[in-house]
Parts: C-alpha cells; sequence; structure tokens
C-alpha cells in the first residue's frame, strides 16, 4: 500500500503524510515552548525583588533547569526542522512525503517519548544540572537527572532521525523536474542543518548513555572519584552544544531568506554567496566548539584558535543580514504579520551581532562571561531569531494549512506587542551584564533591582502576548475567512 495515500480515516498517531506529523510536532513543541515560557516568568518574578522568597532554593533550581531543557531540546531544536519542514519541505521538492515516512514519524514517536521523561523528571524534582548536565555534579544528583538525561538523548536521536530524512528525501526524493540549482536557501539550510544534525546527535547520545550508565552503575567514564575524566564529557557536550546553535539558527535564516523573496516580490541577489555562507556556518559549527572550554587547561594556541573560529562564526550570519537588508532596500515590501516578524527577526539578529563582538572579544569577553549580559545575547540570539522566525513561517503557512486566514489586524497587535516585550525583557539584562550582574541568581545587590523588575515586568507581558499570538492562529483554524 502507498504509505503517502491520504487516508484520513486512521488515526493521527500512525498516520504518515508529513504534513499531520508536522502538525503533531507543532502540538509538543507549542507546549515545550509554554513550558519554557511559564519556567522563565517563574524565575523573573522571583527576581523581582532580592527579598522575595516565592521559591525554596530547590525549586528555583528546577525552574532554571526546566526552562533551559525545554526551550532547547522541546522547541528551537525540532521547531523549524521538523515542524516547517514537514510542512514545507515535499512541496517544494514537489513529492508527496519524505522519502522515508516511517523514519518520520518514528522520529516524532521517540520526540513525544524523550517529551514524556522530560516531564516526568521534572515531576520527580531535584534537578539541578541546567541543561548542559555537567560533570561530576550530574552524576551524584537524584534519579530525576537520569530520567532527565534518558529524556534529552531519546529526543537527540529523534533529531538525527529528522537530519537522517532530510538527507536522504533531499538526495532522493525529489520530485521530476527539481535540480539542485532550483533549491531556495530555506532548502539549503534545512539541508547544512540536517548534516550537522547526523554529526552531531549521536555525540550527545554516546555521552548521555555513558552519564546514565555511569550513575547506575559506579563504572568510571566521566567521575574523577571512579578514574573517569569530566573533560571527555564536556568535549562531547559542547561538539554537539555548540553545533546546536547553527541547528537551530540555519534553518531559521534560510526560511527568513524565503519569506523575504515572496513578500518584497523580487528574486534573491547573491543566491551562491548565501549557500556558501550555509556551508561555512556547517563547518564553523563543528570547529568552534573549543571556544567553550578556554578555562579547562587547552593548550593556550588551541585556545586562540577557537576563539578566532568562534569569532568569525560572525560572517556567515552578518552575510545573511546584509542580503537581507539589501532585499528590502531594492524589493517592494507587502506589509502583513509574516512581514512584521521578519523585520524584528533582523532587528534581533543586528543585535545579536553586535553583543557577539563583546562576547568573543579576548579583552571584554571573559568580563561578560557568565553575566546576564550573556544570558540576555543567547535568548536574543535564539528566540529573537529562531523563535521569532518560527512565529513568522506558522503566519505564512498557517493558511496553507488550514485553508483559513489568520486575522491580520490581530496577527499584528500581537506581534508588535511581541517584540516590545521581548525587548523589554532582555535590554535591562543586558545593562545589567555590563555592570557585572552574574546571570541566573535569585539573590543579587539593590543596586540592580531597577534593571530585574522590568525585566520581570516585560517577561510576564511577553507571555501574555504570546497567548494572543496563539489565540489568533487557533482561532482562524475554527472561523478565520476562507484563504
Amino acid at each position: 500500500m502507498d504509505s503517502t495515500r491520504k487516508t484520513y480515516d486512521r488515526p493521527w498517531m500512525v498516520y504518515l503524510e508529513s504534513r499531520r506529523v508536522g502538525l503533531m510536532y507543532l502540538a509538543l513543541v507549542a507546549v515545550g515552548a509554554l513550558l519554557g515560557c511559564v519556567s522563565a516568568v517563574g524565575m523573573q518574578v522571583e527576581r523581582f525583588s532580592p527579598s522575595l522568597d516565592l521559591f525554596s532554593p530547590e525549586a528555583y533550581s528546577l525552574l532554571l533547569s526546566l526552562h533551559g531543557v525545554a526551550m532547547i531540546f522541546l522547541f528551537l531544536l525540532p521547531a523549524i526542522p521538523a515542524v516547517i519542514g514537514n510542512l514545507a519541505l515535499p512541496g517544494l521538492l514537489k513529492t508527496q512525503n519524505f522519502l522515508w515516512p516511517y523514519l518520520n514519524l518514528f522520529g516524532w514517536v521517540k520526540y513525544a517519548l524523550g517529551f514524556g521523561f522530560i516531564l516526568l523528571g521534572a515531576a520527580m524534582g531535584g534537578t539541578d544540572v541546567g541543561w548542559t548536565f555537567m560533570v561530576p555534579k550530574s552524576l551524584v544528583a537524584s534519579g530525576a537527572v537520569i530520567v532527565w538525561a534518558l529524556g534529552v538523548m531519546v529526543i537527540a536521536s529523534a533529531i538525527a532521525c529528522i537530519g537522517v530524512n532530510t538527507l536522504l528525501t533531499i538526495h532522493f526524493g525529489k520530485g521530476e523536474g527539481v535540480a539542485w540549482k532550483d533549491f531556495s536557501i530555506f532548502m539549503w539550510s534545512l539541508y547544512g542543518t540536517a548534516i550537522l544534525q547526523v554529526l552531531v546527535s549521536p555525540l550527545i547520545v554516546l555521552a548521555f548513555f555513558l552519564l546514565i550508565v555511569e550513575s547506575l552503575t559506579g563504572i568510571g567514564f566521566f567521575g574523577p572519584e571512579a578514574s573517569g575524566d569530566p573533560l571527555i564529557y564536556k568535549y562531547l557536550f559542547w561538539l554537539f552544544g555548540h553545533a546546536a546553535v547553527f541547528m537551530m539558527l540555519l534553518p531559521a535564516l534560510g526560511v527568513l531568506m524565503d519569506l523575504l523573496v515572496q513578500y518584497t516580490r523580487r528574486a534573491l541577489s547573491g543566491k551562491f554567496t548565501l549557500i556558501g555562507a550555509v556551508f561555512l556556518t556547517v563547518v564553523l559549527g563543528v570547529l568552534g566548539f573549543g571556544h567553550h572550554l578556554t578555562l579547562e587547561g587547552q593548550i593556550p594556541v588551541f585556545s586562540v584558535l577557537f576563539q578566532f573560529f568562534a569569532l568569525i562564526s560572525l560572517f556567515p550570519l552578518g552575510l545573511f543580514l546584509l542580503h537581507a537588508l539589501i532585499h528590502l532596500w531594492k524589493g517592494s515590501l507587502e506589509l502583513n504579520t509574516t512581514v512584521l516578524y521578519v523585520l524584528f527577526v533582523l532587528f534581533n539578529l543586528a543585535m545579536t551581532l553586535m553583543a557577539q563582538l563583546a562576547l568573543f572579544n579576548g579583552a571584554t569577553g571573559p568580563y561578560l562571561h557568565g553575566t546576564q549580559f550573556e544570558a540576555a545575547y543567547m535568548h536574543t540570539l535564539l528566540l529573537g531569531t529562531v523563535g521569532f522566525s518560527f512565529l513568522a513561517a506558522l503566519h505564512h503557512y498557517w493558511p496553507k494549512i488550514w485553508g483559513r486566514k489568520v486575522s491580520e489586524w490581530v496577527g499584528a497587535i500581537a506581534a508588535i506587542h511581541v517584540f516590545l516585550f521581548f525587548e523589554l525583557t532582555f535590554i535591562p539584562m543586558f545593562l545589567a551584564g555590563l555592570k557585572g550582574l552574574p546571570s541566573g541568581l535569585s539573590l543579587y545587590p539593590e543596586a540592580f533591582v531597577g534593571y530585574q523588575r522590568t525585566s520581570a515586568i516585560g517577561a510576564l507581558l511577553l507571555l501574555l502576548s504570546l497567548a494572543l499570538v496563539a489565540y489568533n492562529l487557533i482561532a482562524a483554524i475554527f472561523k478565520g475567512k476562507k484563504a
């Protein structure tokens, strides 16, 4: 039987069409984003005043860890490759489905299973290892950490499934008349992302597998007490962790350029330059991992080299920003909700490039490392670029999925509020970090109360604005005008 045949009488969770798999990913990704946002707002409320004591230290640590794990593994990593990729890639390739639809569905099943393990670990409590699970701390933690690590390991294997299926479909599943030269930048970005997914996801699976085995059996892989070496874990983790940033960024920048082409009614100039930027980003995503290990006793020349790789990663990102601005300048822009999110992405990308110059500079980087400046930079880079690109793509593809239009007035109002309250949340963190405030602390000097309160208010209002975005998308399904 043809696995791509439209048999809508099948239950959703055994249906193989990429559109339905994409929507199933979307449902879980939305819940993951909600978990990340609610835990972030909880932390911000706790930091509203240094004397406020809403959460115990253990509960605050759980919120901090849940925020990192939910945002990275449940939301940002699968958002565009799994959701938008499933909704858009087969159509762009002029084919009905991914080459291996069963692998596509199996990837979602593993993602859902990993999601369940992470929820179970959160319910068990006692997690104080952030999203990095650094040893030896994670080796002596509670059983909840083992459950969380198992969840992350399963999700990483799901990410690898997405990468394998994307590569195979692009290589061998193209429809008739589709040539490599016809690929859009979004398709090239998914291709580059898939290369990274296949290369580095097995490393984090291996690292977490060995972590779980050592925690359960005491066999020494990473723990110094059992003759292990924590540096092995750090190398395995950051090979994945550094590349993961570009696994999130590449598809976001790709979909951004495709949307600009559509809404400026102008063919893309400099396409081959951007394709080169995609593959340069893939290379730097692997080579730049060592700058996270500068303080781990590296040979000085290696530290300088890795710092150089991290710094020049600005170059391909800058190329995307430059081409986008040129395209806006020369095109005839059609202003709508999708385009608003695209413009906000460009603003946030420019901010992060300037912040990156300071963070990866040998003179200012050590001072800013570990401060709220670095935390604000990462949130603006990932949420302000990847998150906003995801919202732009959702608003673009929503009428194609459901056959009904999203309210442009409500969508525009919600988009503007999301942008304003996003900046209200993170600009005070940039300023506080410049004055040396460490990130992630619930207790801080009174001199920083104004920054923290402004950021907390911004976070709460941002959550309410995102609720309006969700309402508008859901309302369009039931009462939107026909597309």
